[in-house]
């Protein structure tokens, strides 16, 4: 169920956040020393936080006023799904993890549930502005059918009204810290969701809320480290050749051997060296054969 909180905290009004903006104006005008203008720095950052935090309270209390049965974001990790995010370039070399959270629903009453998933990294999102990806089910695998953008936060509202024989989503939508909650329709165009405009009305929004968290609900971190003991393949944009796998991580290191595009191997663990790219030790699941490969030869 979505959190709910107390009366002091429902009357928290933009009195407060107009406060402290005008007390961060302010400090900027009168500043002039580099030790001050630190402190400003510190100032905006804080501010930011609180008005983010103020945002996510609006939004949920918002979202309880709707027509909606709300239910809260698994916990449950799926190889399969980490997999897939991936495949999708979520995590860049250089960073140490993202963090998600997901409910699986059926959108379009083949009777398989797709995965709705919400990055909570920020480096990913535009302005506070945030993606959630919905996968689709294939065996133990999950293929990518929509990346949205311009979501500000959750739930994700699935309306009980199809598209193209799937659920309409209704997403979180705010254009700045300071405006009212607003929400826009994403629809199912026969081969992607896309969205267009906002809902006039809170009337018009009605079905199941799921990724109903609590802004300190746990989330399920995706690092570098969890990947290891999970399948992977060969992978290389051109269909026949082969990838060098290598004694160490570096370009510069003897090759052992060659793999094939689409070879299924394991990988064992991970390291990140000085040229920038992350590497990873594999096993070959058919031959045995041990040795490293960059991470975007891989396919997971």
């Amino acid at each position: 169920m979505l959190p709910r909180f107390s009366a002091k905290t429902k009357v928290m009004t933009l009195g407060v956040v107009a406060s402290l903006l005008g007390y961060f104006q302010t400090s900027q005008a009168v500043i002039s020393s580099n030790t001050e203008q630190n402190s400003v720095n510190k100032d905006v950052i804080n501010t930011r936080i609180f008005l983010q935090k103020q945002t996510f309270i609006a939004q949920t209390l918002i979202a309880q006023t709707l027509d909606v049965i709300s239910y809260p974001s698994e916990d449950r990790r799926e190889q399969g799904l980490d997999r897939a995010l991936l495949n999708e370039d979520v995590i860049a070399p250089l960073e140490e993890s993202v963090e998600y959270s997901y409910n699986k629903v059926d959108l379009n009453g083949d009777g398989k549930k797709e995965a709705i998933v919400y990055l909570e990294n920020l480096e990913l999102c535009d302005s506070g502005e945030c993606h959630i990806f919905i996968f689709e089910p294939v065996e133990n695998d999950y293929r990518l059918v929509s990346l949205i953008g311009g979501v500000y936060g959750n739930p994700i509202i699935v309306s009980d009204r199809k598209t193209k024989g799937w659920h309409n989503l209704i997403l979180p939508r705010q254009k700045n810290y300071l405006d009212e909650a607003k929400y826009t329709r994403a629809r199912f165009n026969g081969k992607k969701y896309t969205t267009s405009g906002l809902i006039s009305s809170k009337a018009n929004i009605s079905g199941r809320a799921y990724l109903a968290d609590s802004e300190d609900s746990p989330k399920i971190v995706l690092r570098w480290e969890t990947i290891s003991n999970i399948s992977a393949s060969v992978f290389t944009k051109y269909s026949g050749n082969k990838v060098n796998i290598r004694s160490y991580p570096s370009t510069h290191s003897p090759i052992l051997y060659a793999a094939k595009n689409g070879d299924k191997v394991k990988i064992l663990q991970h390291k990140r060296s000085d040229d920038g790219y992350v590497w990873f030790q594999i096993e070959s699941q058919e031959s045995g054969n041990q040795g490293w490969i960059r991470s975007d030869l891989l396919k997971f």
